[in-house]
């Protein structure tokens, strides 16, 4: 079983989410969205590592390590992004 990552950089909200007995910590937000839409093209892409193009600008030290595996839809955003992997 291999594990698949996805960096991406941006704002989100957290905070315990329930009520009584159930209490769960979470995360919520536009960025935990791409995120995860980053990851869910992980195997169509051949590769277990994904960095989104917000990631890749804020870690300017990386970015000459990285491939660009081009332009990509997003499920539920409306515009494309760069990916890139090691």
């Amino acid at each position: 079983m291999a594990l698949d990552t996805a960096l991406h950089l941006g704002d989100v909200f957290y905070g315990n989410i329930g009520a009584g007995d159930w209490l769960d910590f979470t995360v919520i937000g536009l960025a935990v969205n791409e995120a995860s839409g980053i990851e869910a093209l992980a195997d169509q892409l051949d590769t277990n590592f994904l960095v989104s193009e917000a990631f890749a600008h804020a870690a300017s030290l990386c970015r000459p390590h990285l491939r660009s595996q081009e332009r990509h839809a997003l499920r539920g955003l409306d515009r494309e992004q760069e990916l890139c992997t090691f």
